[in-house]
């Protein structure tokens, strides 16, 4: 993507989530029964600068606003514990596998918006008949998602999940955070911001941006799992 084309997205989100905070009209609930198409499937933008790798060393925690109960579990962590066989098969949960560097595609089914991940094949259900947030049920890696849709923009509000990580150097999330998420779609560019908050690790929301590219004829690769002897494994 030309730097003009990319300021010209960056640009164009800025003034979407403004718009929406002032409670514009453009962002308001879209209850047409038209959804817009986001469809598709997608890896990270990186060539575009929409999607920065990451390679945190351990220790670094720069940006992340955790507070002491957050940094003393991350400071604590060692990494040798995700490489043991029983957690080898562990999937990200989701504030992560959405901003991994795996693919992933965007169906609608059954009036549901679906992400499947090629990351651990994990599947996202987002219920958009207007129910709430589940209550008392078991976390589980995905969570329980809700959505709805502002203009041309999906919100997302995810809560239940596991505890897992912010980041793979050990950055943590509890069980009781929550996720929002916006998904907006310009050309082939589809852009999220993320917050996540976790009154349990956290001082303040984590906020973050992602790019990624629509590519109409990737395919989602399999991936099984398969468990190894420790000392063989490496990072993923």
């Amino acid at each position: 993507m030309a730097a003009k084309q990319q300021t010209h997205v960056l640009a164009r989100l800025a003034l979407t989530i403004a718009a929406c905070t002032l409670g514009a009209a453009a962002c308001a609930q879209n209850n047409t029964g038209v959804w817009p198409d986001i469809t598709g499937n997608y890896r990270p933008a990186v060539a575009e600068g929409l999607s920065p790798i990451e390679d945190f060393e351990l220790g670094d925690f720069s940006g992340l606003p955790l507070n002491e109960a957050g940094l003393e579990k991350a400071q604590a962590w060692d990494p040798a514990v995700q490489f043991l066989p029983e957690n080898q098969c562990n999937p990200h949960s989701v504030p992560y596998i959405m901003r991994s560097f795996l693919p992933f595609q965007i169906r609608y089914e059954d009036g549901k918006v679906m992400i499947y991940h090629q990351s651990f094949e994990q599947v996202r259900t987002i219920y958009m008949d207007g129910r709430d947030q589940a209550a008392g049920s078991a976390p589980t890696w995905m969570g329980h998602s809700i959505g709805r849709w502002e203009g041309h923009t999906l919100i997302v509000e995810t809560s239940n999940f596991k505890a897992g990580y912010i980041r793979t150097n050990g950055a943590p999330h509890s069980d009781q955070a929550r996720l929002t998420e916006r998904y907006y779609r310009y050309g082939d560019i589809l852009t999220y911001l993320v917050i996540l908050e976790d009154p349990t690790y956290l001082s303040q929301p984590f906020i973050d941006f992602r790019g990624t590219r629509h590519f109409p004829g990737l395919e989602l690769a399999p991936y099984p799992c398969d468990i190894r002897p420790p000392a063989r494994v490496r990072p993923r």
